[in-house]
C-alpha cells in the first residue's frame, strides 16, 4: 500500500512539472530574444575566418601540385580571397535556399493567424514561434524594429535588404497596402502563397537542370591540377620544367587564367537562368 501511494505521488508530481513547463512556453517573442546574435551580424566575422581557411587550403593544394615553397606562398595569398569568397557564398547560398523553403511556411502561418482573428502584429509574433533558423532570426529582427517605432512595411523592407531575402519584399508590399488602403491582408497573402509554390517548383527545376553543368565545370577545373600532382609524384623529372622554368610558370599562369575565365562564364550562364 505505501508503495502504491508513493507511486501515485510521483505520477502527480510529474504531471505538475510538465504542466508548469508547458505554461512557461510563450506565444510571443521575449525581449531577450531580440538581442540574439544572428548570422546576418556574423557575416563579416565569417569572411575573416574564411580568409585564413582559404589561405591554408590554397597553400596545401599548391604545395601538393608544385612542391615549390615560393609558388605555395604566392598561391596561398592569391587563392585565399577566392576560396574565402567561395566558402562564404556557399554558406550564404545554403542560407538563402533555407529562407526560400521557409517562405511558404511564413505565409501559411500568417494566413492562419489572420483568419483566426489576430492582428498583423500578433500574426508576426505567432509566426516566429513555429519557425526555425534562419527565418526565425529574421522575423525576430522585424519584430524588434516594429517595437522600436518602425511600421510593419518599413521593418520588413529594411530587414529584407540586410538579409538578402528578396521574397520578403512581396510581404512588405502586402503590409504596405494594408497600412495605406486597408486591403484584405488574408487574400493578398493567399495570392502570395500560391505564387510562392509556383516559384519554388520553377527553382527546383532550374537547379536540377544546371546541376550537371556545374558538376562538369568543377571536374574539368580540378582535373589539370590533379594531373600535375600525379605527374610530379610519379615522374618528377618530367614535371620539373613546369615549376622551375620561366616558360613552365608562364604556361601554368595561362592554365590558371583559362580555368578561372571558364568558370566565370559558366557561372554567369547558370546565374542568368536562375
Amino acid at each position: 500500500m505505501p508503495g502504491i501511494i508513493f507511486g501515485c505521488c510521483l505520477i502527480f508530481s510529474a504531471f505538475v512539472i510538465i504542466g508548469l513547463r508547458l505554461n512557461k512556453s510563450s506565444s510571443g517573442v521575449a525581449l531577450k530574444d531580440e538581442w540574439t546574435e544572428t548570422q546576418i551580424s556574423n557575416i563579416q566575422y565569417t569572411r575573416r575566418q574564411n580568409l585564413f581557411i582559404g589561405f591554408v587550403i590554397s597553400a596545401v593544394v599548391a604545395y601538393v601540385v608544385s612542391g615549390q615553397p615560393v609558388l605555395t606562398v604566392i598561391a596561398g595569398v592569391v587563392g585565399a580571397s577566392f576560396v574565402a569568397n567561395w566558402i562564404t557564398n556557399k554558406k550564404l547560398k545554403k542560407n538563402q535556399d533555407l529562407l526560400d523553403e521557409q517562405y511558404t511556411q511564413v505565409l501559411n502561418s500568417i494566413v492562419s493567424s489572420l483568419q483566426g482573428g489576430a492582428n498583423p502584429y500578433q500574426a508576426l509574433e505567432e509566426t516566429i514561434t513555429g519557425l526555425k533558423n534562419p527565418a526565425r532570426d529574421v522575423f525576430i529582427e522585424i519584430i524588434r524594429r516594429n517595437r522600436t517605432g518602425n511600421n510593419y512595411s518599413e521593418a520588413i523592407r529594411s530587414v529584407a535588404e540586410e538579409a538578402g531575402w528578396e521574397d520578403l519584399h512581396q510581404l512588405e508590399m502586402a503590409f504596405r497596402l494594408y497600412d495605406k488602403t486597408g486591403s484584405n491582408l488574408v487574400e493578398v497573402c493567399n495570392h502570395l502563397l500560391r505564387s510562392a509554390y509556383d516559384r519554388r517548383a520553377d527553382r527546383k527545376y532550374v537547379a536540377a537542370t544546371t546541376a550537371s553543368i556545374m558538376s562538369t565545370t568543377t571536374v574539368l577545373s580540378i582535373l589539370p591540377f590533379f594531373v600535375m600532382a600525379i605527374m610530379r609524384i610519379l615522374a618528377p623529372e618530367f614535371a620539373e620544367p613546369l615549376f622551375n622554368t620561366t616558360g613552365g610558370i608562364l604556361v601554368l599562369c595561362i592554365i590558371c587564367t583559362m580555368i578561372f575565365t571558364g568558370n566565370m562564364f559558366a557561372r554567369k550562364m547558370v546565374n542568368s537562368l536562375i
